[in-house]
C-alpha cells in the first residue's frame, strides 16, 4: 500500500480524524437511548449467566462483555457504556482508510470513498452508540482488509488467522452479520482458488477452524437454546429493508428537511427517490457481478478487482441466502441498524467498479453520486440525536430537571414504556437512592412524577396531570 502524501490523503486523514474526535463528543454528551439503555440493564448489569441465556437479538454478546467491564472500571457513565463502541469505531475508519488506499490509491476515487464510507449518518451513529453493530462493522471491515493483503502477498498464512477470527467475532458481536459473514468467506475462498492459492490444509486450519472457535465460544450456548421468536423481526421484503436504510441515510432527522440544503418535504421526496434507488442499485449489483464474473475469468490480479470480486461475491450471496431463508422458513429481511452492512458494501463495490473497468465517464459518475451522498450526509450532520431514536435526546436533560424537582425526597416516578429503560439507567448512573425503580406508566398506577411523551396528552388528561416542563416530544407532570 502506497505511503505518499498527498493532498487527497491529508484531507481524507483530516476527515477521519475530525470525525473521530466527533464520536468522542457524541459518546460523552448524547443522551442515552432505549435500545441502549434496555440492553444494559437487562443484560450487561446483571450477571453472567444472562449473558449466555437463550440467544436474544437484542444482547450483542461480544459487546455485552465489553461495555460489562467497561462500566465497572470506569462507573456508570453514557461515555463509559459506550467506549467499547467509541474504540472499534475508530478502529473502522482506520480500515476506511486502509481498505481506500489498497484500491484506489489516491485522487478524486480514494477521496470519494473515504467520504461515503463514513459520512453516512447511520453509520456514524454506530461508530459511538453502545450496540455491537459498529463493532460487528469494525471486525468486518478489518477481515475483508487483511483478505486482500494476503491476497496480494499468500504470507504470512497469519492473516488467513486474523481475517478468520474478525468474522467470527463479528457474528458474536452481531448476528444480524451472519449472511454477509458467510457470503464473504465463500467469495474469499472461491478467489483463493481460482488464483491457486488454494490449500485444503492451510484453509482448514488457518481460517475455517479459527473463525468457527471464535464465533462458537461466544454463541455456541446461546444459539443452541434459541427459539425461532429471537429471529422474528424485521422487513417483509427487500423493498422494506431499502426503504427503511434509504430513509436513515438521507433523512435520518425529521427536523431536518434538507435535500442539498434546500427545504424539502422528506417523505415526498423519498417517494421520488426510492425507484431511482432500485434501479440504480439493480444497475450496480449486475454489473459489478458481470464484471467479477470476469475478472474470476482472466483470474486478475488487481487490487481493485480483488476488492471488486470480494464484494460483489458478498452482496450477491448474502442477498442469495436471505432469499432462501425467507422463502423456506419465513426468516424476515434485515431493515433499519440490522442491515447497516449494505451501505460500505454496495459504495465499496461502486467504487471498486469504476476502477476495475477504468473508464473516465463511469469514474466521474460514480465520483460525482458519491459527491452528492456526502454532500446530502453533510446536510443531515448533527451531534445531538441518534437517527432511529430523535425521541430520546431530550432525556438527559429531563432527568436533571426531576432531581432538581425531587430533591432528597422518596419519590416514585412513572415512564413511557420506552422511556423507562432510560430513567432507570440514570438512576443508576447519579445513585439517585431517594427514587424507587422507575416503572411504566399504566392508566391504574399513581406516582408522584410521569416522564411521557407529547403524544400522550390523553393520557394526561385522564389522570388530570400538570405539565411542569417539556423538551421537544419529551412532558414532565405530575
Amino acid at each position: 500500500m502506497e505511503r505518499a502524501s498527498t493532498a487527497s490523503t491529508k484531507a481524507a486523514w483530516l476527515l477521519l480524524a475530525g470525525l473521530g474526535a466527533v464520536n468522542v463528543y457524541r459518546a460523552a454528551t448524547q443522551s442515552l437511548t432505549t435500545a441502549e439503555a434496555a440492553a444494559y440493564l437487562q443484560f450487561a448489569s446483571q450477571s453472567m449467566r444472562h449473558v449466555w441465556a437463550p440467544f436474544d437479538p437484542h444482547n450483542h454478546i461480544l459487546y455485552t462483555l465489553l461495555s460489562r467491564y467497561s462500566t465497572r472500571i470506569l462507573g456508570h457513565s453514557e461515555f463509559s457504556l459506550r467506549l467499547p463502541s467509541l474504540i472499534s469505531g475508530w478502529f473502522y475508519l482506520w480500515a476506511v482508510y486502509r481498505l481506500s488506499r489498497r484500491a484506489f490509491g489516491a485522487g478524486a476515487l480514494f477521496l470519494a470513498a473515504v467520504a461515503v464510507l463514513s459520512l453516512n449518518p447511520l453509520v456514524l451513529d454506530h461508530l459511538s452508540m453502545a450496540r455491537g453493530y459498529g463493532l460487528a462493522l469494525a471486525l468486518f471491515f478489518w477481515a475483508l482488509e487483511w483478505m486482500l493483503e494476503y491476497l496480494e502477498t499468500s504470507l504470512p498464512h497469519g492473516l488467513l488467522n486474523l481475517s478468520a477470527v474478525c468474522l467470527g467475532l463479528c457474528l458474536a458481536a452481531s448476528v444480524t452479520f451472519l449472511f454477509p459473514v458467510l457470503a464473504l468467506s465463500a467469495t474469499f475462498l472461491m478467489l483463493l482458488f481460482v488464483r491457486r492459492q488454494w490449500s485444503w490444509t492451510v484453509v482448514i486450519e488457518r481460517f475455517a477452524v479459527p473463525g468457527l472457535v471464535a464465533a462458537f465460544v461466544f454463541l455456541g450456548i446461546p444459539l443452541s437454546r434459541a427459539t425461532s421468536f429471537a429471529f422474528s423481526a424485521g422487513a417483509a421484503n427487500l423493498y422494506q429493508s431499502l426503504a427503511s436504510l434509504t430513509a436513515l441515510s438521507f433523512f435520518p432527522n425529521p427536523g431536518r428537511g434538507l435535500l442539498l440544503g434546500i427545504p424539502v418535504d422528506p417523505p415526498s421526496v423519498l417517494r421520488i427517490l426510492m425507484p431511482v434507488v432500485r434501479v440504480g442499485l439493480t444497475a450496480l449489483i449486475v454489473g459489478a457481478v458481470a464484471t467479477a464474473v470476469r475478472v474470476l475469468w482472466r483470474r486478475g490480479q488487481g487490487r481493485a478487482e480483488s476488492l471488486l470480486v470480494l464484494t460483489a461475491g458478498a452482496i450477491a450471496f448474502s442477498y442469495a441466502g436471505m432469499a432462501l431463508a425467507h422463502e423456506s422458513f419465513q426468516f424476515p429481511y434485515p431493515s433499519n441498524r440490522a442491515a447497516l452492512y449494505w451501505i460500505p458494501l454496495t459504495a465499496l463495490a461502486a467504487l471498486s467498479l469504476a476502477q476495475t473497468l477504468g473508464k473516465r465517464p463511469l469514474s466521474a459518475a460514480v465520483i460525482l453520486i458519491s459527491g452528492l451522498a456526502a454532500a446530502q450526509y453533510l446536510t443531515q450532520f448533527h451531534v445531538y440525536t441518534y437517527g432511529e431514536w430523535p425521541e430520546d435526546a431530550g432525556t438527559r436533560t429531563v432527568v436533571n430537571v426531576l432531581r432538581l424537582k425531587a430533591d432528597s425526597r422518596m419519590v416514585r416516578i412513572s415512564a413511557s414504556p420506552e422511556l423507562e429503560p432510560i430513567l432507570n439507567f440514570y438512576r443508576l448512573r447519579y445513585r439517585l437512592k431517594n427514587w424507587q425503580p422507575v416503572e411504566p406508566t399504566t392508566a391504574s398506577r399513581n406516582s408522584d412524577y410521569y416522564v411521557l411523551f407529547a403524544t400522550e396528552a390523553g393520557l394526561i388528561g385522564e389522570k388530570h396531570l400538570r405539565v411542569f416542563y417539556r423538551d421537544g416530544g419529551l412532558l414532565l407532570a405530575d
